[in-house]
């Protein structure tokens, strides 16, 4: 009869243990954190079109954007997205911090 109340209890921290990590938030994918600094850009206002943009970057040590080139053909918008980006914090999503990281993201007027 111990042994089986020792089991049950086992389980039930078990469990417990297994909600909580489910209820913790997930860590943001790298799209959503560039996104939260992002304004959509004057170029794309006064045009009122949408765009997909891809961004190359490498995470430093601090774990801020550097090497960061966005990839357009509008000089502009490169600009006015890399100057909103540059020096940010980010929270690593991958192991590899020298990896270049490429996201893919989408502006809808």
């Amino acid at each position: 009869m111990k042994t089986f109340a020792s089991l049950l209890l086992l389980l039930l921290l078990f469990g417990v243990a297994q909600a909580y990590a489910f209820r913790t938030k997930p860590e943001r994918n790298l799209a959503t954190q560039l996104s939260r600094y992002l304004q959509l850009p004057d170029a794309l206002r006064q045009s009122r079109q949408g765009a997909v943009v891809l961004i190359s970057f490498r995470i430093d040590a601090d774990d801020r954007l550097a090497d960061l080139q966005v990839h357009t053909s509008d000089r502009g918008l490169n600009e006015s997205l890399a100057r909103q980006l540059v020096g940010q914090k980010v929270v690593r999503t991958g192991p590899d911090r020298n990896a270049v990281q490429w996201v893919r993201l989408r502006f809808v007027p």
